[in-house]
């Protein structure tokens, strides 16, 4: 039973909402995490979440 990997649209986008340990399978490993409370996201190092 497989995670789904991360779609062509999130990918594009550069981002996603998600604690530390939420990190979903498929994420780039330059992908950076941000800690913001419950807008916590990953995201590419030249985008910003919101």
């Amino acid at each position: 039973n497989e995670l789904p990997k991360l779609s062509e649209e999130i990918l594009i986008k550069g981002w996603y909402w998600g604690f530390e340990d939420q990190k979903q399978p498929g994420t780039p490993d330059y992908w950076i995490y941000k800690e913001a409370g419950r807008s916590s996201c990953w995201h590419k190092p030249e985008i910003e979440c919101f």
